[in-house]
């Protein structure tokens, strides 16, 4: 089958040149048995050269066409093989600009993600100093160390200086990413390390450790796997075809 399928192309491709050498090769023949062996059918011609001239005329105007026609169907499929390099060079573009969106996007929601946890952590470090703060005051007040008076305006100072512990632009910014991410297969480890942060350093469920080097450690594994993501989506769409 593959033999015949083989067989087959060949004479599709060079079918018109075998075509040719046949023709040339036997119209020499073709015109000695003509011109010896029977008597001119058109009486203009009445002899051998006559015959060898219409040949000659008759078989230049048919290879002159086909020849023409081999240039031109060659143009075309030239011309075809261009079009379709074109189209696959503009897709190609196309995709790379569209991957280099999407990272570019993912990048800066990473980033303002991590900027706004860390924001949003040491606020709640303050919070806890606020409440101790808090504490002492109630205690020295329900001692008796101070008076009224002077607890309003200590309290008041605290107030003015209250900590505000808001992570709701994280939250949003995470919800983002998961929808942006949740169908990339690449990002399943990104996520993984997202929904760990974003869960671990929450003040409203867990109290929060004021281990810094910790906190610091665990953004930038965020970033290091953010890194990875970019290059390996990039790199996927730089030689996909």
């Amino acid at each position: 089958m593959e033999k015949e399928r083989s067989t087959n192309n060949f004479f599709k491709r060079y079918g018109i040149i075998l075509l040719l050498v046949i023709v040339t090769c036997t119209l020499p023949f073709v015109v000695t048995v003509l011109t010896s062996c029977w008597s001119s059918p058109i009486p203009e011609f009445e002899t051998s050269n006559d015959w060898i001239g219409f040949f000659g005329s008759y078989m230049g105007a048919i290879l002159g066409a086909i020849i023409t026609l081999i240039v031109m169907y060659k143009s075309i499929k030239a011309g075809e093989e261009n079009l379709k390099e074109n189209i696959y060079e503009n897709q190609r573009i196309q995709n790379q600009n569209k991957a280099i969106e999407f990272c570019d996007k993912v990048t800066d929601l990473i980033g303002e993600y991590c900027s706004d946890i860390s924001v949003y952590y040491y606020e709640c470090i303050k919070v806890e100093y606020y409440n101790i703060d808090i504490k002492c005051l109630n205690r020295e007040y329900d001692n008796g160390s101070i008076t009224h008076e002077q607890y309003e305006q200590r309290l008041s100072i605290l107030d003015a200086k209250k900590p505000n512990a808001d992570r709701r632009k994280s939250t949003a910014i995470y919800f983002k990413l998961d929808i942006l991410l949740k169908d990339e297969e690449k990002a399943k480890l990104l996520l993984d390390i997202l929904s760990k942060l974003h869960n671990t350093y929450d003040y409203v469920n867990y109290k929060l450790s004021s281990n810094e080097s910790k906190f610091e450690s665990d953004i930038e594994e965020l970033l290091q796997e953010t890194r990875i993501f970019i290059k390996e989506y990039k790199k996927e769409y730089e030689f996909k075809n």
